[in-house]
């Protein structure tokens, strides 16, 4: 993000995918509670006044779904009727939740999170109200039962990236 991150005030209409490899600094309090890492990957994607936040909802609804990552009802602003639209039409259950706003002390928004089995895998947030600037946990999603929330990295995620090849509108697994 950091290398884009300029043009979320000055926006020109393009978009950025990234795989992040991130350390965590400002929360370290969190780690050891069996769902924050010291370290982790980051799949984002983001857009500066380009194309709309739908599409990010979409993108990522197509990309849970085709890896089979069973969701919770997306958390929503109470604030944002157009978000809450987006996702019911998508056919996710919505809930409201007042604290779906994000900031990294400079730039901010309104938020949509995604949650499976209790835990966060993803954010998408509407900076500044014109851009996207979406990010998700790779290790967050646990397979089941016998893989225990404070192993995060046996979800299906990292081992499925390695093998995900993207063709045509959607994500494709061999």
């Amino acid at each position: 993000m950091q290398r884009v991150r300029h043009k979320f005030s000055s926006p020109d209409g393009s978009v950025y995918g990234s795989l992040q490899s991130c350390v965590r600094t400002n929360d370290l309090g969190l780690v050891g509670d069996g769902t924050h890492l010291t370290s982790f990957g980051m799949l984002g994607n983001f857009s500066f006044k380009g194309p709309e936040y739908r599409v990010s909802c979409e993108l990522w609804t197509r990309v849970l779904r085709d890896l089979k990552v069973s969701t919770e009802p997306v958390h929503v602003h109470p604030d944002r009727d157009d978000h809450k639209r987006i996702w019911k039409q998508l056919g996710h259950d919505v809930v409201d939740d007042p604290g779906c706003e994000w900031s990294d002390g400079h730039i901010g928004g309104y938020c949509c999170e995604i949650y499976s089995r209790g835990v966060e895998i993803g954010n998408l947030v509407n900076p500044l109200g014109h851009s996207t600037d979406v990010g998700f946990g790779l290790e967050r999603p646990a397979p089941g039962p016998d893989h225990p929330r404070s192993r995060p990295d046996l979800g299906p995620l990292p081992q499925k990236r390695r093998q995900a090849r993207w063709q045509g509108p959607g994500l494709h697994l061999p």
